[in-house]
């Protein structure tokens, strides 16, 4: 159920310009509601004081941080039970880490987006992304590559599964038991 904080929050980040900068990114911070306002400042302020020259913008609605020249490499989205961070290369972090290797290597794509692009998404899926589908931001489906397929194709390559020779399988030959015939024994 949205409170009215929520639908006041809606109503002032639709208010704050869309612009580079760090004032854009202090306004919508100061509009984040509750608890989710102390998480925006932390955030802001451990990324001013790790990354040098930081870049901010808020477009779509939401802050961006990135490196001239190099782009965005982190977005913050404050939805109505949490605050999401994206690190739009996560995979490229090092090192990598070990609670979030298996979320890593995923992307949001809106239905329009995948229609016009399937053949790029379900390549993308196959060699292990996973790929979020969502409807108007709301989370609807997911591609990902075949359950062991990668797991298989790692195996053969690191030795630990041998791969056939090629040929089909031999038919399995079905024995009938020998029953005991009457008056042997």
């Amino acid at each position: 159920m949205r409170t009215s904080r929520w639908n006041s929050f809606q109503a002032a980040i639709r208010r704050i310009a869309k612009a580079d900068g760090d004032a854009p990114v202090q306004a919508y911070i100061a509009a984040m509601p509750g608890w989710k306002r102390d998480i925006g400042r932390w955030l802001d302020a451990l990324i001013v004081r790790n990354v040098p020259n930081v870049r901010k913008a808020v477009k779509w609605n939401s802050p961006f941080y990135g490196i001239e020249g190099q782009g965005w490499f982190l977005g913050i989205h404050t939805f109505a039970h949490y605050v999401k961070v994206a690190f739009f290369r996560g995979t490229s972090l090092r090192p990598v880490p070990p609670t979030m290797r298996r979320y890593c290597s995923h992307v949001n794509v809106g239905v329009r987006s995948l229609k016009e692009h399937l053949s790029e998404y379900l390549e993308r899926a196959a060699r292990g992304e996973t790929i979020v589908v969502t409807d108007r931001g709301e989370p609807k489906a997911m591609l990902g590559p075949v359950p062991g397929r990668l797991d298989l194709e790692r195996g053969i390559a690191e030795k630990w599964i041998r791969g056939g020779s090629g040929e089909p399988p031999r038919p399995v030959r079905r024995f009938k038991p020998r029953l005991p015939t009457a008056g042997a024994g």
